[in-house]
């Protein structure tokens, strides 16, 4: 058998002679029938007989006996269409192999016409013709080898082609011909529809919460049309208008597109934006996900909806009850009535025990979670002792632990050296009674958008008559408390007080519950809800202003999620709901009067994570419902028999005592830095950051997230100032965004740095050759102050041209001073005395990275030439002072393994000759 390879087309070619004498025809594969290259090596394997001719198809006829049977390599003179055939002789009989191909020289090129004058609803049409010739000219291309780049990402196999274009603009087109063995290729611009300010630009202005986005189009198209990208749909939204608004439900990047459209001539022109949208809440909704209230039972809205278990949990509680959940997941963390604190197994947590609350006879809000700034394992729980079963304020007050959640492999554990520390105790000295303190106590997040991670709340707790006392909690702790004092205007009758408080969504204001209980007398004395403005930069109260319940008791207060409306619950067996905007009593309506609950009336109500407002009845298995508490009036939905526990339970008034955690404060961030007096090539440049950040309140110091952009494709994150180093000449665009702690504030500052080139240089190139005892000169161009790193040999230290006197090679290296331009650049020279030369004796191109090239040192000569033959004395490969490399490969195929011979031929400087020859082994 007899197996041609054609080393240029990387095919195998199989010709298969029978054994002779039994007349076996040739088998021809014709599967690779055409090439671009002239040299081709014919690969000759197993071939049986005494003698061989080679006819090559161009009237040249070889032949050779079967020691020499191996390869041939040959090169034609011309293109063309040839048979390569194989004769094997033995004993007066003969069998031939065949193998016909053609080598061709092609030139691509093509035409292009215009379907269309602009894009339009149907795209840009182009009609391209392919006018490539191929030599010879009965040679058949297959037209798949033909591919097109349309330049806008597009691409297509065949002959001719036909494109619509959807983008406008310069477009690149190529016409490459995939011929085996080499490629040619034909390349033109198209310009599609230029920019007739149809559609300029898109501007995106957020809101806060930075999810809310009001999109503008720049131009002077007659219709506009916006494709929104919405992951949280999984799809995409289309709005028509100049100006449209659209809402986010989760952040990340999304694309918008804007097309905007010429009525008259169809024609439309795109503009496309990342718009980078922030989170609403800084801290997650889901921290208030799962509730554990009454005896035992547990709220759950970790699937979006409302969720009941039954006698889950040993906690008796009477009002007081606070729980946590993890704020990304919603799994249950903890929760206590004031007294105990429960891990999310259930049980008493390590340390838990003896909190000073009072969840047995009556602390309206007897116990508040608040996570700890700067700690995320940490939570401080909030306890004041309410009342005793006499109606006297307790003595003990109000105080806190702290609950660490890496304790007891993971459950939490209270630090004891925190347990039942005090916040406020009174007495109060200008009160006429001893100890008259009001029984709540809320706190609200005051959250800065450039400290996600360092976020501040107030913990708000009223005392002393009409005294209001707000504790600033930081990372650095509970500061000193800011007071609110509010003298007596109305014949309220103060005594003990008692009630709950709360914040709206926003924080901006405080509601606070007033009931006189001077001896039991709670049910003949009026009642009151008072609002304040709240300022969350300062922790000041202001400009109060009350509603008088109708009749007895109010108890508890809530905030719509919009903070508009306001409700109100209490012993009265009714609940209202209020117009925050009028504040008056002809705009205070009852939802319900407690019809059909045995007189047990409304006590605790609180906002849920599934947006409702769930409303306790007292001493009742039910809840009350209110579905759309955004809307005023009969429209907010209120369901009496919401929820239905299903057994007889003692649930009182207890229900939640949450935090509410999406308070944000818009801050701004103007972004700013200056470019060092350096501008060199190949110095380090300083960029100094002057990044401004406004409205940051306490979070001034922390930085938000940096991307620097050096215009040379590198890029970098560091805060503050940065280095760089441009490694060629030019005029960079240098671009610097700062997003305010990962917040809706963000801005971007760009400013050119022209970097010189280097105008100073040592001559005559990196390498200077010279004889023992010779003495040269080395040259510099350029510069004014010049100093040699290391002098060795020099004549001097400190010029331009100093002289070497040398009997070893060696490097200097140099560093000039442009004064003009106040650059410094670094040069160097190798000084080679004498010649060296190294020629390995062994490689293996296997691509394992060990020796896989054949490379020699030759050094001193003014010029060399190594060339490499095969077994049989054909010349394989020539390396030069050009090309000093071989991978071991002839015509793309890697050489058989085994030895090979070379001869090495050189002049020196002195017009020396030498040469020299060995073997090379190749390895595997």
């Amino acid at each position: 058998m007899i197996q041609n390879h054609i080393i240029t087309i990387l095919v195998l070619c199989s010709f298969s002679l029978g054994v002779l004498g039994q007349g076996v025809d040739a088998v021809i594969d014709n599967t690779d029938s055409f090439t671009c290259y002239k040299t081709i090596n014919f690969w000759i394997e197993g071939a049986v007989g005494d003698d061989f001719e080679v006819h090559y198809g161009d009237g040249v006829v070889e032949s050779f006996d079967e020691q020499e049977l191996e390869e041939k390599e040959y090169t034609y003179s011309d293109s063309g269409c040839y048979t390569f055939m194989l004769i094997a002789k033995s004993g007066g009989q003969t069998d031939t192999a065949r193998y016909g191909f053609c080598i061709v020289d092609p030139e691509v090129d093509f035409n292009y016409t215009h379907n269309s004058n602009c894009i339009t609803d149907k795209g840009y049409g182009v009609a391209f013709e392919n006018t490539s010739t191929i030599t010879p000219p009965d040679v058949m291309i297959p037209d798949d080898l033909y591919v097109w780049n349309f330049g806008d990402g597009s691409l297509y196999n065949g002959f001719e082609a036909e494109h619509d274009y959807t983008y406008p603009g310069r477009h690149k087109v190529t016409l490459e011909l995939n011929v085996r063995g080499c490629n040619a290729s034909a390349t033109d611009i198209i310009e599609i529809s230029t920019d007739t300010g149809l559609v300029e630009g898109i501007i995106a202005e957020e809101s806060c919460p930075c999810n809310e986005y009001s999109l503008s189009a720049e131009g002077t198209a007659d219709e506009y049309t916006w494709y929104i990208q919405n992951i949280d749909s999984g799809g995409e939204v289309e709005l028509v208008g100049e100006r449209v608004n659209y809402t986010f439900e989760y952040p990340g990047q999304r694309n918008v597109t804007l097309i905007g459209k010429d009525e008259s001539t169809g024609c439309i022109y795109r503009r496309d934006r990342v718009i980078e949208v922030c989170p609403n809440d800084l801290i997650s909704s889901r921290s208030n996900d799962q509730w554990v209230i009454g005896e035992g039972s547990v709220f759950d809205f970790t699937s979006g909806s409302l969720n009941i278990s039954n006698n889950v949990s040993p906690m008796i509680s009477y009002e007081a009850v606070a729980s946590m959940s993890d704020h990304l997941t919603g799994e249950l963390l903890f929760y206590t009535n004031g007294i105990k604190v429960y891990n999310r197994n259930h049980q008493v947590m390590l340390n838990g025990d003896s909190l000073k609350g009072n969840p047995i006879t009556s602390s309206s809000q007897g116990c508040l979670i608040i996570p700890m700034p700067g700690n995320e394992d940490r939570y401080y729980i909030f306890t004041n002792s309410g009342f005793t079963n006499a109606g006297s304020p307790s003595t003990q007050g109000y105080h806190y632990a702290v609950v660490d959640m890496t304790l007891d492999n993971g459950l939490g554990g209270v630090l004891p050296t925190s347990k039942n520390t005090p916040v406020f105790t009174g007495p109060c000295s200008e009160a006429p009674f001893y100890r008259v303190m009001h029984e709540s106590q809320s706190g609200v997040t005051r959250q800065l958008r450039t400290c996600s991670s360092n976020a501040s709340y107030w913990y708000v707790i009223p005392a002393c008559y009409d005294n209001f006392y707000a504790y600033l909690i930081t990372e650095s702790g509970i500061a000193l408390p800011v007071e609110s004092s509010f003298p007596r205007v109305d014949n309220f009758e103060i005594c003990n007080t008692f009630g709950c408080s709360a914040f709206s969504r926003d924080g901006s204001l405080f509601a606070i519950a007033e009931n006189t209980w001077c001896g039991y007398k709670a049910n003949n004395v009026p009642t009151r809800i008072r609002i304040f403005d709240f300022d969350l930069n300062t922790g000041q109260l202001s400009n109060p202003k009350v509603i008088f319940a109708p009749t007895g008791t109010t108890w508890d207060i809530e905030f719509s999620p919009d903070n508009a409306i306001i409700y109100y619950s209490g012993d009265s067996n009714k609940l209202y709901q209020a117009s925050i905007k009028e504040l008056d009593m002809t705009k205070t309506r009852l939802i319900h009067n407690g019809a059909g609950f045995n007189n047990k009336g409304y006590t605790t109500i609180e906002l849920a994570a599934d947006g409702k407002i769930y409303i306790k009845a007292n001493a009742t298995d039910t809840f009350s419902v209110i579905n759309n508490p955004n809307i005023y009036g009969i429209g907010c939905d209120f369901q009496p028999v919401g929820v239905d526990m299903g057994q007889t339970n003692t649930l009182y008034k207890g229900m939640q005592n949450f935090v509410p955690l999406n308070v944000i404060y818009r801050d701004s961030v103007v972004a700013d830095f200056e470019i060092d007096s350096s501008a060199c090539m190949a110095s380090q440049i300083t960029l100094h950051d002057n990044t401004n950040y406004l409205n940051a309140g306490d979070c001034s110091f922390y930085k938000g997230d940096y991307l620097w952009d050096f215009g040379d494709g590198m890029t970098s994150t560091e805060v503050d100032s940065v280095h760089h180093v441009y490694n060629e000449p030019g005029n960079y665009q240098v671009k610097l965004i700062v997003n305010a702690n990962r917040s809706c504030a963000s801005d971007t500052f760009e400013k050119e740095i022209v970097i010189a080139a280097s105008s100073a240089y040592i001559s005559g190139g990196d390498t200077l050759f010279v004889e023992n005892g010779q003495i040269i000169g080395i040259n510099i161009e350029g510069g004014h102050l010049y100093q040699w790193i290391d002098v060795e040999g020099l004549s001097c230290s400190n010029c331009p041209n100093p002289f070497v006197d040398i009997d070893e090679s060696q490097w200097y290296k140099v560093v000039i001073t442009d004064t003009v331009s106040n650059c410094t650049f670094e040069d160097s020279v190798f000084v080679q005395v004498g010649t060296e030369l190294f020629i390995p004796n062994a490689f293996s191109p296997n691509s394992d990275g060990l020796q896989d090239e054949f490379r020699i040192i030759a050094s001193g000569f003014k010029y060399w030439e190594l060339t490499i033959y095969s077994r049989v004395g054909r010349r394989m490969y020539i390396l030069n002072e050009q090309n000093n490399k071989w991978e071991g490969k002839i015509n793309n195929r890697f050489a058989r393994m085994g030895t090979y011979t070379y001869s090495f031929i050189g002049e020196d400087y002195e017009e020396e000759v030498l040469s020299k020859s060995g073997t090379i082994t190749i390895l595997k």
